[in-house]
């Protein structure tokens, strides 16, 4: 959930999944470079959403 409330869609859970987890190197993944795959996987949607509410504000499936 975000800052508004809402919850990301399925589709860009699965595309965050697909760039920053799924491709991780399974061997030597500490909890320190988890929670950094965390970090960029957050910072990507947060910039994502924003930039796709900037672009289709009238779009509701973005709210």
């Amino acid at each position: 959930m975000d800052a508004s409330g809402a919850e990301p869609s399925a589709h860009l859970l699965e595309e965050i999944h697909a760039k920053f987890i799924a491709t991780a190197p399974k061997d030597g993944l500490s909890k320190d470079k988890l929670f950094f795959l965390v970090e960029q996987a957050w910072w990507y949607y947060e910039v994502n959403k924003r930039r796709a509410l900037r672009i289709l504000p009238a779009c509701p499936e973005l709210q």
